[in-house]
């Protein structure tokens, strides 16, 4: 489906995308950055198990400190489902990640991005089970945020933190995602970030250096393929996002024949930050947090006569 090549702190992505059928689509893709995952789909994993139910932990998973089919990796997928309703428009997702080190921790926040009028996030349930068998719902109600309005859209997110995460933890949840309307489809902009989250949290003052390890060079080319009849009628602004001397952002989204190509350029030239430079760092962050989070916007063609 597509390639993935991986050099030192260079990653190179080019994905091509199909849309034969929606919205039964983009069920599953990631490339791996954060979180490096043993995927698994309902298809191939269940046995008596109803699809998004909340299930008890092996004692393998509870005692698990890494995985060898991704060692080092700061968190793993116990599991990934995705089931689309096509009557109702809707997909029920549900995840099961393990998290092995104090850098996997930061998934216990999940950002959904969606646009309003035409996308809507519900039903949001989820919970933490530590590595002793101990079990915290989460209680805590998701916020709405708005992000961006553009073209006449106007695009949210929907963030919530699984409670009382550790290393050793599984974090746990379901939610819905469905269309509010039948006439617009949405899909990720920029397909590799979709999951993406702003690693840097807002300090009012800084002692210590900030260490990123390496400089990163990541470059992602996707290619979304349409059905005859839909039409774009939303994609991500191409633009550059700037951080003079350390970092840059720039996106790319161009039509090309039954379909659209977006590109996306990630450089960053730094290991080492002196503590004076975090709130521009921050900053850069949020604008890349933003960008990363647009959408393509696609609209469907009139229903045939007599239907």
């Amino acid at each position: 489906m597509g390639a993935l090549r991986r050099g030192g702190a260079c990653i190179e992505s080019q994905m091509n995308i199909r849309i034969a059928k929606l919205p039964a689509i983009l069920r599953s893709a990631h490339r791996c950055g954060l979180l490096c995952a043993a995927v698994f789909f309902s298809a191939a994993l269940f046995t008596g198990v109803a699809f998004g139910q909340f299930q008890d932990p092996t004692p393998a998973e509870l005692k698990m400190t890494t995985d060898p089919k991704a060692p080092g990796a700061p968190a793993v997928y116990l599991n990934l489902e995705r089931d689309t309703d096509d009557a109702h428009n809707r997909e029920i997702i549900y995840e099961r990640i393990k998290i092995l080190t104090e850098k996997g921790k930061e998934l216990s926040t999940v950002r959904v991005p969606f646009t309003v009028g035409a996308i809507w996030v519900d039903d949001i349930q989820g919970r933490t089970i530590h590595s002793d068998g101990s079990i915290v719902p989460m209680e805590v109600k998701p916020e709405y945020l708005e992000t961006a309005r553009t073209k006449g859209f106007q695009e949210n997110v929907a963030v919530f933190n699984l409670p009382s995460v550790e290393v050793g933890s599984i974090i746990e949840y379901r939610l819905t995602i469905g269309e509010a309307t039948g006439k617009y489809f949405i899909l990720p902009g920029l397909f590799f970030e979709t999951r993406a989250r702003h690693p840097f949290t807002a300090e009012s003052s800084r002692a210590t250096p900030i260490d990123v390890h390496f400089p990163v060079l990541q470059t992602d080319e996707v290619h979304y393929h349409l059905p005859a009849g839909y039409t774009v009628e939303g994609s991500p602004k191409s633009d550059n996002v700037k951080w003079a001397g350390f970092a840059l952002l720039k996106i790319n989204s161009s039509p090309e024949d039954g379909g659209l190509k977006v590109q996306r350029v990630f450089a960053r030239n730094f290991t080492l930050l002196d503590p004076e430079k975090y709130s521009d760092l921050h900053d850069f962050y949020i604008k890349l947090a933003t960008a990363d989070q647009q959408q393509i916007v696609l609209v469907r063609p009139p229903a045939p006569k007599g239907n």
